[in-house]
């Protein structure tokens, strides 16, 4: 399995979007928390996962930690372009509560007016 995780920046009404490709796994979910935490201690954060091949376990786990430690600081990690499969996943495991899932930029955006 590639551990390869490229990743690219923006800024959309003063909430960050973090736009990901590759895959989500326990090679680089430090990599990835530290970049999201970062964000997440200043602004609200969406992780766009659009461009994303592969989520393991390790992976969804650190977004369940990502989702926490953000919520520690009055912010959301919220994430769009979820895997179908992935989000029935979390629904089976009873993680639904640490996760805002949008399909848009501009869905995630309205969210944030009611969820912070």
């Amino acid at each position: 399995m590639p551990a390869f995780l490229n990743y690219s920046i923006e800024e959309r009404e003063g909430v960050k979007v973090v736009n990901l490709n590759g895959n989500v796994s326990a090679l680089n979910r430090d990599e990835l928390g530290d970049v999201v935490n970062r964000l997440a201690a200043k602004s609200n954060v969406i992780v766009n996962l659009r461009g994303v091949e592969l989520i393991t376990s390790a992976g969804m786990q650190a977004f369940v930690e990502l989702s926490t430690e953000a919520r520690k600081n009055s912010r959301r990690v919220i994430v769009m372009g979820m895997p179908e499969g992935v989000v029935n996943l979390i629904d089976r495991l009873d993680l639904y509560e640490h996760f805002i899932f949008v399909d848009s930029v501009e869905e995630g955006l309205m969210k944030l007016r009611y969820f912070t």
